[in-house]
């Protein structure tokens, strides 16, 4: 049995959806998924902000500076940018993308939240529905429609800021292998730009989370189009396990980013990407040949699921 209750989240309004085994917690504004519980065990998958009132940010601030946690969508960019092509050529999209930092529309329907908002400095509207397709099973649906007649390229990345712990791992599909690095952080995987076989340090661990006090912090994308659309999170502390399922055919790509203490020195986290185009810029996907695009006056859709178990229930 799936319910949905209004409340409040510190000092937020949200909206509580959650079945017998698994509550989510949803600001409306930003869209952001602040809690995923397992009630079972009482174990929350998703980083917190601390203090007792929560920061959304502004529209156009800075990312990081806004406390980030919890699950966001990124969306139409991550990094702050310059669109490359007419008709927009030279708009700027705000760091992390725009529908972070602005007010979303929301409607109960149905065992689900119906959520939306409209672009800022490009003519879009993102559409998800948050729901349940079991009681341990997450299900977002998306779609972005372009409101114009211009094709219009995009980034979507999921961007779940995941608890780590010591020795918790992470498996991916098997085509995943050759990475580029997007950070200078780590000396695993090499500065920017930096290609590696991934699968070659997949066999020294760079797939399990040492200790915060590496104070390293490290993110890449893989370069080889996946067959398979799962990243599959282990938890060894409690036996649990999150299972990220997404069509590989809409959302290609996958992006990860690990730290250990690097941010703060006595955390650990991990944010898994599936993503619509890599690179985190739509210029720089273009390089790379793998932008996404939704051509003008239609729509381009896909899903999220998260499954939460443990190996005791």
């Amino acid at each position: 049995m799936v319910s949905i209750n209004k409340s409040e989240y510190r000092d937020k309004e949200c909206l509580v959806l959650e079945t017998d085994r698994v509550a989510v917690t949803v600001l409306p504004y930003g869209g952001r998924i602040v809690s995923m519980l397992d009630k079972s065990i009482n174990k929350e998958f998703l980083m917190q902000q601390e203090g007792n009132k929560y920061n959304t940010g502004e529209y156009g601030s800075d990312y990081v500076e806004a406390g980030p946690a919890g699950f966001d969508d990124m969306f139409p960019t991550i990094s702050k940018t310059f669109y490359p092509e007419y008709p927009w050529e030279g708009v700027i999209l705000p760091d992390h993308g725009e529908v972070w930092s602005l007010p979303w529309e929301y409607n109960i329907e149905n065992d689900a939240i119906k959520m939306s908002v409209n672009g800022v400095r490009l003519p879009y509207m993102l559409e998800k529905k948050i729901g349940f397709s079991g009681e341990k099973e997450i299900r977002i649906d998306y779609t972005a429609t372009n409101k114009s007649g211009f094709d219009m390229k995009f980034i979507w990345a999921a961007h779940p800021m995941l608890i780590a712990e010591e020795e918790m791992e992470f498996e991916l599909p098997p085509e995943c292998n050759r990475a580029v690095s997007v950070l200078d952080g780590s000396n695993r995987t090499g500065k920017y730009g930096n290609v590696f076989n991934w699968k070659d340090l997949a066999s020294q661990k760079i797939n399990m989370f040492r200790d915060a006090g590496m104070q390293n912090v490290e993110k890449y994308y893989f370069l080889d189009r996946i067959r398979y659309g799962f990243i599959k999170i282990k938890y060894p502390s409690t036996g649990s396990m999150l299972s990220i399922g997404f069509p590989e055919g809409k959302v290609p790509c996958i992006g990860i980013l690990i730290d250990e203490g690097s941010w703060k020195k006595d955390k650990m986290f991990m944010i898994p990407e599936p993503c619509t185009a890599p690179m985190d810029r739509v210029d720089m996907a273009d390089l790379y040949g793998r932008s996404s695009v939704i051509t003008g006056n239609s729509s381009y859709s896909w899903y999220l699921s998260l499954t939460a178990s443990h190996s005791e229930l």
